[in-house]
């Protein structure tokens, strides 16, 4: 939510995952499909990936509930999604929505500590892909990772 007068950025999150610059919003949208998942825009021009990555962890940890998923979208991208969930990516400029489902509490998400979650699934999907949003499933995905956010960074491999 950026509720703190700025915009969080990745470094800064990964390194105080609890603190108040880490707000999340709930009630703000009412979309089917959407009522488990964090969303975050302009991903790729301001490496939002390790920012999403302690949203999704924190708000896991705080519902109790490992299904908390996030999307993140390029900078003019968007991700479409006709009434029975399947979403499609439409760009101008090579972008992706970015698919972070770990389906599990991260390894470290205390107060005073940076955010420790290894082999978070991260998927990329674009123009030739689809998801399903009922099932998470990923038709054609552009890309498939590994991430690990240790140490107020994030690495990645590829699958």
């Amino acid at each position: 939510g950026a509720m703190d007068g700025g915009s969080l950025d990745s470094a800064d999150g990964l390194a105080n995952p609890t603190g108040p610059a880490v707000t999340l919003v709930s009630d703000f949208l009412h979309l089917r499909y959407l009522d488990q998942v964090i969303t975050d825009s302009h991903f790729g021009a301001r490496a939002r990936l390790g920012r999403l990555i302690v949203f999704v962890a924190r708000f896991a940890q705080q519902q109790q509930n490992t299904a908390i998923t996030g999307i993140g979208i390029d900078e003019s991208t968007a991700l479409c999604v006709d009434s029975d969930g399947r979403g499609r990516v439409y760009t101008n400029v090579g972008g992706y929505a970015w698919l972070v489902r770990p389906q599990r509490f991260a390894d470290v998400l205390e107060a005073g500590k940076p955010l420790e979650f290894h082999a978070v699934p991260v998927t990329g999907v674009g123009p030739a892909s689809s998801i399903n949003l009922r099932t998470f499933h990923v038709d054609h995905p552009a890309f498939n990772w590994l991430v690990d956010a240790v140490g107020g960074k994030v690495t990645h491999q590829e699958l």
